[in-house]
């Protein structure tokens, strides 16, 4: 079960997210809502790339918030995106792994 509770971001002047809580406890949910209402900007928090201000992500009743976006998704946490990308550097088996979840395959541990 992941707890977010009363989380708030500040971009400058803009309150992105004030006092935000939710609950999820199914092992796949989603986030919906209109345009700017800051679903992007809570799933950033949540995954790490960005930091709130203030409140809490509490996973399984652990601190969320105090580890790095690799260790967050090393326990599970995995976010899709609204667009596909494909990076132009990278074979197209390249860009298929970086997509794979390696916690199910085990297969990257074998390559590294």
């Amino acid at each position: 079960m992941i707890e977010i509770e009363a989380v708030t971001v500040r971009f400058g002047g803009l309150i992105a997210l004030n006092e935000v809580s939710a609950r999820l406890t199914a092992p796949v949910a989603g986030i919906i809502g209109p345009n700017g209402a800051g679903k992007t900007t809570l799933m950033n928090v949540v995954s790490g790339f960005i930091t709130a201000r203030s409140g809490r992500v509490m996973v399984e009743g652990a601190d969320f918030l105090r580890l790095a976006p690799h260790r967050r998704a090393q326990k599970g946490l995995r976010r899709s995106f609204q667009r596909e990308q494909i990076a132009d550097d990278l074979t197209v088996l390249e860009n298929v792994l970086v997509q794979t979840d390696w916690s199910l395959t085990g297969w990257g541990a074998k390559r590294a």
